[in-house]
């Protein structure tokens, strides 16, 4: 996987993961989740496929991160081209923060195993 600008290049069947931390550096609380969305289009409500993070400790911070496992599977199948990714936040209290806002999602040809 490659970052440029929040843009992510993908390689198809690959199994890859990146993580998010809250800007303070503190905690994510106890029923907090992270969401990473793949869609068509910057403008699409459907989404391909969604991953909810794993809290992990980051930097001496226990939860202090969500680690986001995109797998195998969920890019095997997908034509290769553009898409686009959110990452969206549900607080323990109910309300939600897009932390990444629709991002191009590149999809290309992967290893000799796809």
């Amino acid at each position: 996987m490659i970052f440029s600008k929040s843009r992510i290049e993908f390689k198809r069947g690959d199994d890859d993961a990146l993580m998010v931390a809250k800007s303070d550096g503190t905690a994510f609380a106890p029923g907090d989740k992270v969401f990473f969305s793949l869609k068509a289009d910057d403008e699409d409500l459907t989404d391909i496929f969604q991953v909810e993070g794993t809290f992990v400790d980051y930097k001496d911070v226990p939860n202090g991160a969500a680690l986001i496992t995109i797998d195998h599977e969920h890019t095997i199948s997908l034509e290769l081209g553009k898409y686009y990714y959110d990452i969206l936040i549900q607080w323990a209290d109910g309300m939600y923060t897009t932390v990444v806002k629709p991002t191009r999602f590149t999809l290309v040809a992967g290893g000799s195993h796809v």
